[in-house]
């Protein structure tokens, strides 16, 4: 199932490793994004795959130093974007935010379920030398990943990747993460 704001540009290598369905990893999501997108447990792979790569294509035109994590350099673009692809792939695919060491440092991905099995998803691969696009059985992409629970103190990350959807000209996208940032300015001045 594809979404109004995706748009099939590139073609994509095919998938071949098995899936083990029968060990999914924990179906949690972020309490302050849920219920805000449709899940893709009816999808195929091929779907998703396609949908990860014009997800991609559409989300890089939004990378700039300005929406980079600090400390991470222009090259290639999306060097520091790991964290902003991650939360824009959760509001587009739903899934959870998922963490591991990669090169040494933090880096932020995605866990999908599709109609088949879990994958993990990673945008922002190219930045340590991999694939731009990486889509692997969970929990197989990186060693020692960890879900993600609690988004709510991340309000600059949240920020950026709204910034990246806004440049990125994913209105319905950007709207969700106001939202968000609406909800969680709400529950801290409520000191919650």
């Amino acid at each position: 199932m594809m979404h109004e704001y995706f748009t099939p540009t590139m073609k994509t290598n095919t998938f071949h490793s098995e899936i083990n369905p029968k060990t999914p990893p924990s179906p949690l999501r972020l309490n302050i994004l849920s219920g805000l997108t449709p899940s893709l447990i009816t999808t195929d792979l091929s779907t998703l795959e396609r949908t990860l790569f014009t997800l991609r294509c559409s989300v890089e035109k939004g990378f700039s130093p300005l929406t980079a994590a600090t400390g991470y350099q222009a090259h290639p673009a999306s060097a520091g974007h790991c964290g902003v692809a991650a939360v824009i792939v959760h509001i587009a695919l739903d899934g959870v935010i998922c963490s591991a060491y990669v090169g040494g440092r933090s880096h932020w991905f995605n866990r999908l379920q599709y109609k088949d099995g879990f994958v993990d998803a990673d945008l922002t691969g190219d930045q340590f030398g991999l694939p731009v696009v990486q889509i692997k059985p969970a929990p197989t992409l990186y060693l020692h990943s960890k879900e993600i629970t609690h988004l709510d103190s991340r309000i600059e990350l949240i920020c950026r990747a709204r910034l990246v959807a806004e440049r990125a000209r994913m209105p319905r996208i950007a709207g969700a993460l106001l939202a968000v940032l609406q909800r969680i300015g709400k529950c801290q001045a409520k000191g919650i």
